[in-house]
């Protein structure tokens, strides 16, 4: 693809096309739906609020690998919720995060 920059007396560069893909987690599932059931087996064990760092780490347990800002995206988005999903969790403090409902 070519594009022109903004000055007329400059040169017409060539930009390589980018394929901005997803790239594969090694988890069974998707991180949001393992980031929930990390979070219910925390919560079935007594623990109310899970940090970010714990979640990784059962990622990597899990044989699995993320990225901080994939990580970092699901979570917002587990908090936030999507125009097709409700909110499922609850940031307790920076790094933190709950389940809603958990008694708390």
């Amino acid at each position: 693809m070519e594009r022109g920059l903004p000055h007329p007396n400059t040169l017409t560069i060539k930009l390589p096309s980018v394929f901005i893909g997803l790239r594969t987690t090694g988890l069974p599932c998707t991180v949001k739906e393992f980031v929930i059931s990390a979070m219910s087996a925390q919560l079935d064990e007594g623990v109310h609020d899970v940090s970010r760092e714990e979640i990784s780490l059962r990622i990597l347990q899990a044989g699995g690998s993320v990225s901080r800002s994939g990580l970092r995206l699901a979570l917002a988005e587990l908090v936030d919720g999507t125009p097709k999903v409700r909110p499922r969790l609850r940031r307790v403090r920076t790094g933190l995060y709950a389940m809603p409902g958990d008694g708390i």
